[in-house]
């Protein structure tokens, strides 16, 4: 704006033009064309704090307070709003390194870990700085997240009739001429479609292509399709399973064996790699035959590294065999009944089998089930088993119930309410029908307390369980069953010797 037409604002005004608006709210009113200069302003203010003579007195567990509460403080608000250049970010991360490895005479100092290194967490090795750009992406990623969760906002509302007025703030637009806030939003959303996953509820919302839905972390955008449409549509109204038809099915093995079949590749690569240079040494021409033969076999090493029993089913059903355990099944008390659940997952169909193992306080079977279930992880059918052993306990009546099983996490996700990423839909079904029992607790046990329903979790693998298993006690079975009672025996008069004693 001219001169002239500014004193024409000003007399019809009747106020005086500003030549420095100054801050707001701790952010400059004007940002001019530099992003750098605009934000050098934060720069000074930690350069301030890192070569001042007091800082100069504090030992390294001083520097850390001071880095992790005051330094990296200070440009908090402004990363929720705006998206710092990295190069302006790594600026700030080289103030606070040297600051950290300076000498007590105030010299630069010898750098004996990276960076990268240090901004890790203390339980993985490093201190538990924060790396100033991830910072601002996590800090824009939140703002983004307000966005969406409160879109009628009176934020939200002044950005939508500014720059997606005609769709939502999920699929908008940067446009022509963003702002720097406008275009800082639009990173945080990015961010979080890139690296956050859907959880389904009905999928009404989630486009079965573009959004990330699969735990897998599988993104299906390039894979061949038609017309857009939703998750919900694979969904079976009202039964909460999956509508399996053929090109599902083919869906599903596309994403579901995308790891097996990619680790397959690698180790047909090192096995071609090492008969090369045999040959080259050697001159001994490798068969192809025998190529295949060594990747099939590496590719077995590595599974069963990887997975462990899931992979090898062969004998995993003769639990007779198995030495007696370290750690006995402990019944009940009275009136409450335990439930033991377990899950065998193979890592070639991406299934698990599920067992589910009811028992009173001395030791008899009330009620037991098993299935295969279709889980991308072994955590998942964990889960999957501990939601059928509560559900048939409830449906069969049982309203004082202890579950039990030998996986430590899903034990910890159902005693704290946490989210487990993949598991947090069944872990809140879980705590949902919990809610609906008199008492209801979680036992973790050790793998040899737990071994009646991981052999039968073994044996629904294998194929080799019968279907009234039971009521008709399988006889690899009932050396298990006769140890848990003798031990359930045991722990009663024990119990017994000492309410009597007390």
């Amino acid at each position: 704006m001219d001169r002239r037409r500014k004193n024409q604002m000003e007399d019809i005004l009747d106020i005086k033009a500003w030549p420095s608006p100054g801050k707001y709210l701790g952010l400059p009113a004007e940002w001019g064309k530099s992003k750098n200069d605009a934000l050098h302003w934060i720069k000074e203010r930690v350069m301030a704090k890192v070569e001042d003579w007091k800082g100069m007195l504090l030992n390294q567990a001083g520097k850390e307070v001071l880095i992790k509460l005051i330094i990296q403080a200070i440009p908090s608000y402004a990363m929720s709003v705006i998206s710092f250049p990295k190069t302006f970010c790594k600026k700030l991360n080289s103030l606070v390194a040297n600051f950290w490895w300076r000498g007590s005479n105030g010299y630069g100092g010898v750098h004996w870990r990276t960076w990268s290194l240090i901004t890790k967490k203390k339980k993985e090795g490093g201190l538990g700085f924060r790396d100033f750009h991830l910072m601002n992406i996590a800090y824009l990623g939140k703002q983004a997240w307000r966005l969406l969760k409160n879109p009628q906002s009176l934020w939200g509302r002044i950005l939508k009739g500014i720059y997606f007025h005609g769709t939502d703030f999920l699929h908008a637009k940067k446009g022509a001429r963003p702002s720097w806030a406008w275009t800082s939003l639009i990173i945080g959303r990015d961010f979080l479609k890139k690296e956050g996953r859907w959880q389904l509820a009905s999928g009404d919302s989630v486009d079965l292509w573009e959004d990330n839905w699969l735990v897998s972390g599988i993104n299906l955008k390039n894979l061949p399709h038609e017309e857009p449409q939703t998750v919900s549509n694979l969904i079976l109204p009202g039964a909460r399973t999956w509508n399996l038809d053929k090109r599902i099915q083919s869906l599903r093995q596309i994403t579901d064996n995308f790891e097996i079949h990619l680790s397959y590749l690698y180790c047909v690569l090192w096995i071609i790699w090492k008969n090369r240079s045999h040959y080259v040494y050697t001159q001994n021409q490798p068969s192809p035959v025998t190529v295949i033969q060594q990747s099939n076999r590496l590719h077995g090493e590595c599974l069963e590294n990887l997975f462990g029993e899931g992979t090898n089913k062969e004998n995993s059903h003769h639990g007779s065999n198995r030495r007696q355990s370290v750690a006995p099944w402990r019944p009940p008390p009275a009136r409450f009944v335990k439930v033991n659940v377990d899950a065998s997952w193979d890592p070639l169909s991406k299934s698990g089998a599920l067992a589910v193992v009811i028992r009173d306080s001395i030791g008899v079977i009330q009620a037991g089930s098993s299935r295969i279930a279709s889980s991308p992880s072994p955590l998942v059918a964990e889960a999957l088993a501990a939601r059928d052993g509560i559900v048939l306990a409830m449906n069969l009546g049982f309203q004082q119930i202890l579950l039990e099983s030998d996986c430590l996490n899903i034990v910890s996700a159902c005693r704290k309410a946490a989210d487990f990423g993949e598991i947090s839909g069944i872990i809140q079904d879980i705590l949902t029908y919990k809610e609906r029992m008199v008492s209801c607790g979680f036992l973790w046990v050790h793998r040899t307390g737990n071994l009646l329903a991981h052999e039968v979790a073994k044996a629904a693998a294998a194929g080799s369980l019968p279907t009234a298993w039971p009521i008709n006690i399988p006889p690899f079975l009932r050396p298990l069953l006769t140890s848990d009672a003798d031990s359930a025996a045991r722990e009663n008069a024990a119990r017994a010797t000492t309410l009597l004693s007390s």
